[in-house]
């Protein structure tokens, strides 16, 4: 997939998670997402390959989820 769109630019979770849901129904089980994070190691070199292992979801304090609403059972 080529591009991303995001809720802070006006998108709602469903129409961002789309792309996901689309993969899934496809039958893809594994995806691999690339990244421009920075890192707050100062030990961290440009090209340096990192696992983020969790992340702060801030919109889910206000209870936006992505996984909200209905779900389809014969896909998940």
């Amino acid at each position: 997939m080529k591009g991303r769109i995001h809720a802070y630019e006006g998108y709602s979770l469903a129409r961002c998670t789309f792309p996901i849901r689309v993969m899934k129904g496809l039958g893809v089980e594994t995806l691999i997402a690339t990244n421009a994070a920075g890192g707050l190691n100062e030990h961290f070199n440009v090209t340096d390959i990192m696992i983020i292992k969790d992340h702060i979801f801030f919109p889910g304090f206000s209870g936006n989820n992505p996984l909200r609403g209905p779900n389809d059972d014969q896909i998940f």
